[in-house]
């Protein structure tokens, strides 16, 4: 399960474990944690799409410019709300579906065999899944007993809406689209550190909201969560890179927003 690079190998488990001791306002060493031990973990072979044609490559350009449409349409409220049940905003807008649907028929179409593997799960991705999350699972749990100590309260509506919506929606979305769709799709036509920057920087400008923020403020925090985003691009796509497989990305993606989401609702 692991190769380690014994010339290396201390830098890495250093840069693994410091978010345990500091824990820096944009999560940005969370993500250069999880980017270090996959230099130790082994990797479990190349993973790509069977195929890509003219006209795949085509598609996938098209589903990029239609995700920046439905995100701007969205951010300025002309698309629906989502499912809202008893007040808890579970999903925040069915437009979502469009991240998750197209990547899905293409693959039933295209590329079954890669799909089962990427939502394929073993031992062997569990164990990787808890040791890529291990400092993220501790990070939520000293959350949880720091906030029970606070006597802090949020209220079940509050918690279960960001369950979903930042935990399971957005984790889950982001990662089908972003890592299993477009990611594989730009190493058909690039290398692979080139797909990961690319890859990592779309889905950072995807958040267009930040990005309108930063031109209207220019706001350094607003900038350096953009920042976080494109590391967190980056790691994931290392993450499934090494795993070949959505799961631990998922999954990690999902600790993340918790963490994140955790530190901001106890400080800020």
């Amino acid at each position: 399960m692991f190769e380690i690079n014994v010339s290396n190998k201390y830098i890495y488990i250093v840069l693994y474990l410091l978010p345990l001791f500091y824990l820096d306002h944009y999560g940005i060493l969370l993500l250069i944690s999880a980017i270090s031990i996959t230099k130790i973990m082994k990797k479990k072979g190349e993973i790509s799409l069977a195929t890509c044609s003219k006209g795949d490559t085509a598609l996938m350009f098209f589903s990029v410019i239609m995700g920046y449409v439905i995100t701007v349409l969205f951010d300025a409220g002309y698309l629906d709300h989502g499912l809202e049940i008893n007040g808890i905003r579970f999903i925040p807008t069915y437009s979502l579906i469009f991240y998750v649907a197209l990547p899905i028929l293409w693959f039933l179409k295209k590329d079954r065999e890669t799909l089962k593997n990427l939502f394929y799960i073993d031992k062997n991705i569990i164990i990787y899944t808890l040791v890529i999350c291990l400092p993220l699972i501790i990070l939520n749990i000293a959350n949880t007993v720091l906030e029970s100590s606070m006597e802090i309260a949020y209220s079940r509506e509050h918690l279960l809406q960001n369950i979903f919506q930042y935990w399971i929606t957005a984790s889950f979305v982001e990662e089908v689209f972003f890592r299993g769709y477009l990611y594989l799709k730009l190493k058909k036509i690039m290398n692979t550190n080139a797909a990961q920057i690319i890859s990592a920087l779309i889905f950072a400008t995807w958040h267009v909201s930040l990005m309108v923020t930063i031109f209207n403020t220019s706001s350094f925090l607003t900038l350096m969560n953009l920042v976080a985003i494109f590391f967190l691009g980056i790691a994931t796509a290392r993450i499934l890179e090494h795993s070949k497989s959505l799961i631990p990305c998922i999954v990690f993606h999902a600790l993340v927003n918790g963490a994140l989401l955790s530190k901001i609702m106890l400080f800020n």
